[in-house]
């Protein structure tokens, strides 16, 4: 079991694949999906994200931003 997802979602870092997944109003986790398996309609991912997630799929590239920054000050 796993869940298909867009490519928009993915940013990789670091040697690896991560998606962020929605925690609560206004906030993201991100979670490392392990090897994505390509396919025509996006990636296939078995673990690191579960059925129901609510994934980022627009604005990847700013969440990563923003916790980069909030990580160096």
């Amino acid at each position: 079991m796993g869940v298909l997802l867009p490519r928009s979602a993915l940013v990789r870092y670091e040697g690896s694949d991560w998606a962020y997944v929605r925690t609560g109003p206004g906030r993201f986790e991100r979670r490392q999906v392990a090897s994505p398996t390509p396919e025509a309609d996006g990636d296939f991912v078995a673990q690191g994200i579960r059925p129901g997630d609510q994934v980022a799929v627009q604005g990847v590239a700013a969440l990563f931003a923003a916790e980069q920054g909030a990580s160096r000050r």
